[in-house]
């Protein structure tokens, strides 16, 4: 079954929103990007004109192509994230987000974390600080009972219980 989105979100970045499904079947896929659109906003002060739209893949470009092929970047503490490319390692600031999330811990700015400060993570969220965001597009689900929500912050499971982590939406510099 398809959903249909267009929710605008008048103070949130795009940076920050994530899309988790979930079906009474256990099925759950946190961060869908797949078929889905985030639109970039200005400030509704400035009138919400479009700024950006990235069709999210399932597979985004990897940041961390250009490193050295015997790098191996530290996940400060956390178990590497099953998703990494490169086995025990945390290689890109989404690796190490991923993996502070796996371990419900909260993630932040990435300040004093290599890999984000390397690709700009903290200057993304300054510069999308006072921005809008619209998810556009199709979710395909399961025909079961089940449901869908749109949050800031990056999602993980702690227990039985679905939660995302909120530091940086509270966060502002």
């Amino acid at each position: 079954m398809e959903i249909h989105l267009n929710m605008t979100f008048p103070r949130i970045p795009c940076e920050l929103l994530t899309l988790d499904v979930m079906d009474v079947s256990g099925e759950q896929q946190t961060g869908v990007e797949h078929g889905v659109n985030k639109v970039r906003l200005s400030h509704y002060s400035e009138g919400s004109n479009i700024i950006d739209t990235t069709a999210l893949q399932l597979h985004p470009e990897d940041r961390g192509t250009h490193l050295d092929p015997d790098y191996c970047g530290n996940c400060f503490g956390a178990p590497a994230p099953a998703s990494a490319k490169k086995p025990g390692c945390c290689n890109t600031c989404d690796e190490v987000r991923e993996a502070y999330a796996s371990n419900s811990w909260a993630f932040g700015r990435g300040e004093g974390v290599e890999q984000c400060e390397r690709e700009g993570y903290g200057e993304r969220l300054d510069a999308q600080r006072r921005e809008g965001c619209r998810i556009e597009g199709v979710v395909r689900v399961n025909k079961v009972v089940g449901n869908f929500h749109i949050a800031p912050g990056r999602s993980f499971s702690n227990g039985n219980m679905h939660v995302h982590d909120l530091h940086n939406y509270f966060e502002t510099p």
